[in-house]
């Protein structure tokens, strides 16, 4: 930032949520904008989400899967459309002995793609999977 131009975010999301406890199923509908100015530039990213969750193997593990697509605006005008999904999975194991600590596993992939908005763009498409291994004492 340039020194003492002072920059301002505003950030608005709304979700509701539909849970049921009974098949361990949740889906939430969400909408987010954020808006930053600095001096006379300003960006704004506006969109919808959409997740869907599951409990699963006895309630010890959860999946998810979601949706977002994000408009963003730089000085007014479309700058990209941005679309990202998520996969995730994690998986806590009852505790047989908690004098020994806890283990639990996770897996993520996300995969974001970037439209091209101009002929003279290209599209660009980027993947990243995260696996993650933890022991707490």
């Amino acid at each position: 930032l340039p020194e003492g131009v002072p920059a301002k975010t505003h950030l608005v999301n709304l979700a509701y949520t539909r849970s049921m406890s009974k098949s361990g199923f949740a889906i939430t509908a969400a909408g987010n904008i954020n808006k930053t100015n600095v001096g006379a530039f300003n960006t704004l990213f506006i969109g919808p989400t959409l997740n869907l969750q599951k409990k699963v193997l006895a309630k010890k593990g959860n999946l998810s899967l979601g949706s977002t697509y994000n408009r963003q605006f730089t000085a007014g005008l479309l700058n990209s459309n941005i679309l990202n999904h998520r996969l995730a999975f994690t998986f806590t194991p009852k505790k047989d002995n908690e004098k020994i600590g806890q283990a639990s596993f996770s897996a993520n992939a996300n995969l974001m793609q970037r439209f091209a908005i101009e002929a003279t763009q290209t599209n660009v498409t980027e993947l990243n999977v995260f696996v993650n291994f933890g022991y707490s004492f």
